[in-house]
């Protein structure tokens, strides 16, 4: 069975720019805080520091982070993605693609 970008599209809702909110933040925070406050499960980013820069403890999303933002690497790593996201749980950071985690 091959996945498409469709495998992860099928998940998504919304999407920022859409939202009219999308943009340049100063700070992951008021990410994270508009986010919740626009119904949002997920954050998809390529920023793997981001487990150790935010506490999600408390939080109404999850953060998955990307090994890369490179298309060609990712179209081909597309299940490890869609894992990361089905795992992904409120308060949660998941690793998905090409990875180096983070000690625990």
């Amino acid at each position: 069975m091959s996945l498409t970008s469709s495998a992860i599209r099928s998940r998504v809702t919304k999407w920022p720019r859409r939202k009219q909110w999308a943009g340049p933040f100063s700070k992951t925070e008021t990410l994270l805080k508009a986010g919740e406050e626009n119904g949002f499960e997920l954050m998809a980013t390529c920023d793997q520091n981001l487990s150790y820069q935010q506490n999600l403890r408390g939080r109404r999303l999850a953060i998955v982070a990307l090994s890369t933002n490179n298309w060609n690497i990712l179209k081909r790593i597309l299940v490890p993605i869609v894992a990361a996201v089905n795992a992904a749980r409120p308060g949660t950071f998941e690793f998905a693609g090409i990875q180096h985690r983070r000690p625990t």
